[in-house]
């Protein structure tokens, strides 16, 4: 125990001597971006660009080599959102397959009745996504209802459609990151998970000058190697409620007014009635997916004062600020952010500004495609399916001062609950730490097996 603890403090003092200048903040805007293809890689020629260069130097110097170390899965064209997981998935809290969680991670909103109301694959409008409903429908249908949601966006349509970032925070929405492919993050190295992280950031921040403090990983596909990475950038690991599951299936497959409708009564049923805190996973990639939302905006909006949840942005019902306003790294410790519960805790992210805009600056980077997508270029979400993904049983998401991580998998009494936590954020404890513990929290639980 001891031994483990002070572990927790040599990452806390690697990460205070900063001897690893930070990636630059604000970000630098590349003058080219790769390619968009959800079915390849981003190539070597952008791996190199120094926007990623530099964040792949401070990975290394914060993340310890043996995280990094652990073995990417194996992509499978034919099923992206299952690829084949080749390290321990209990070992690693490998989400898809445990719906194992560590210290940051979010998979619900802390409050009774909050629902955390986010859309995926964005933006789309009629020129990359033909034929029906696109974001601009989902926003309009939003303010219909006064609400405000979170955006996870993907970084080619944000480079090719600007507007559509502008114009969904000139609603009050807010905005964050869902990689630049969508390409299953274990399956990428290190270097290809920056580089997915760190040009989308540069895409939403040369359109609208935000910096995105959440990120969701495409398909939820996470585990300890992912986790370190996006942390150690300044990232929060925003998931999604399985248990119960909040996701609609929307982009499952299937689609038509029998499907919507299904969809629709499924949500009506069980989402509008009192519960415990929960994160909703919808997508605004496609017409039927986009339609399904808006039909669910107006059973909302028809529910009126008997709505008896609260659908709010991820940022307020965590009470904190979804875009940094400072780099990563020791200068932000001790903190001057927003606090965020956690699993065991809270947590206080780097400073935030709802407001600021930055000044973007532009540096050289090989040549390449723009970022904007084809017409009918976006490709249809295919999230984890139910059928596919065993389910834990269990709910509970607790922290366990052995460093095991929460919902470890295996059989339904591999672990018991904790019982001095609450089932999904404890209040019990109530410390507030910079992102540098943050990021060594999460590390320490990964690295002391």
């Amino acid at each position: 125990m001891h031994a483990k603890f002070a572990a927790i403090t040599a990452l806390v003092t690697l990460l205070g001597a900063n001897a690893q200048k930070p990636p630059s903040f604000p970000p630098q805007v590349p003058a080219a971006y790769p390619p968009y293809d959800d079915t390849k890689v981003i190539s070597e020629e952008f791996i190199k660009a120094p926007l990623v260069q530099e964040a792949i130097a401070y990975v290394k110097a914060v993340v310890p080599a043996d995280v990094l170390a652990i073995k990417p899965s194996t992509y499978q064209p034919n099923t992206p959102e299952a690829p084949k997981y080749n390290d321990d998935p209990v070992k690693r809290a490998y989400w898809p397959a445990t719906l194992a969680t560590r210290p940051g991670d979010v998979v619900a909103c802390p409050g009774d009745n909050q629902w955390g109301l986010t859309y995926d694959d964005g933006p789309t409008t009629k020129e990359n996504s033909p034929g029906g409903m696109v974001s601009k429908d989902v926003r309009d249908a939003l303010k219909a209802a006064n609400l405000k949601a979170t955006f996870f966006l993907k970084g080619a349509p944000t480079k090719g459609l600007p507007e559509e970032v502008k114009a969904t925070i000139a609603d009050g929405h807010e905005v964050a990151i869902h990689t630049w492919t969508h390409h299953p993050l274990t399956s990428l190295t290190n270097e290809q998970i920056v580089a997915e992280l760190k040009y989308t950031e540069a895409a939403i921040f040369e359109a609208v000058g935000k910096v995105p403090a959440f990120y969701r990983p495409p398909y939820g596909d996470v585990d300890d190697r992912v986790r370190a990475i996006a942390t150690a950038l300044g990232y929060q690991n925003i998931m999604w409620t399985r248990e119960p599951d909040r996701d609609t299936h929307d982009a499952a497959g299937p689609t038509g007014a029998a499907v919507r409708d299904k969809i629709v009564k499924s949500v009506k049923d069980s989402w509008f009635k009192p519960q415990k805190g929960f994160i909703s996973l919808e997508h605004d990639v496609n017409a039927f997916v986009s339609e399904v939302g808006v039909t669910i905006l107006k059973e909302i909006k028809a529910a009126g004062a008997n709505l008896q949840v609260k659908p709010q942005p991820i940022g307020q019902c965590l009470n904190a600020a979804p875009y940094r306003s400072g780099p990563v790294g020791a200068n932000q410790n001790p903190p001057t952010g927003n606090t965020v519960p956690v699993p065991g805790g809270t947590v206080t992210t780097p400073a935030g500004d709802n407001n600021k805009t930055a000044t973007p600056s532009t540096t050289g980077t090989p040549a390449g495609n723009p970022g904007k997508s084809a017409p009918g270029s976006v490709a249809t979400e295919s999230p984890c399916d139910d059928e596919k993904i065993p389910i834990r049983a269990t709910s509970t998401v607790y922290v366990e001062p052995t460093g095991t991580p929460s919902n470890s998998g295996g059989k339904k009494d591999d672990k018991k609950p904790s019982t001095t936590g609450s089932p999904v954020f404890s209040s019990a404890k109530s410390v507030s730490v910079g992102l540098a513990t943050v990021v060594a929290g999460v590390l320490a639980s990964v690295a002391l097996f």
